[in-house]
């Protein structure tokens, strides 16, 4: 992996950035439309693509898959240190990652 100390421009393509969150080793972002797009560490599924996957960032962020594919808009994103929490434009709230102490709201 390859670190910086000066700012970096996130490449998204065509879409445009509304709100953002950080968790220890990921970032997820709420787009112009609704749509989220996660990245970074891919441990504990954090990102929300399911099983644990490594997406290429190399030549932008646009090729990354939407989060909330089929589920709808998102209004807010919120990272924990190891899971990521979404809520829907109606009110539906999904949670992924690290399940542990309850944090995904599922009963484990």
């Amino acid at each position: 992996w390859v670190s910086g100390t000066a700012p970096a421009k996130v490449d998204l393509g065509q879409d445009c950035v509304e709100r953002a969150s950080a968790g220890r080793s990921h970032i997820c972002v709420v787009l112009t439309g609704g749509n989220v797009k996660c990245w970074g560490s891919v441990e504990y599924r954090a990102l929300g693509h399911g099983p644990a996957q490594a997406y290429s960032t190399q030549g932008g962020m646009e090729n990354l898959p939407y989060v909330n594919q089929g589920l709808g808009p998102v209004q807010q994103v919120a990272c924990g240190r190891h899971h990521s929490c979404m809520l829907l434009v109606d009110g539906r709230a999904f949670c992924f990652g690290l399940g542990e102490d309850g944090r995904l709201g599922n009963g484990d």
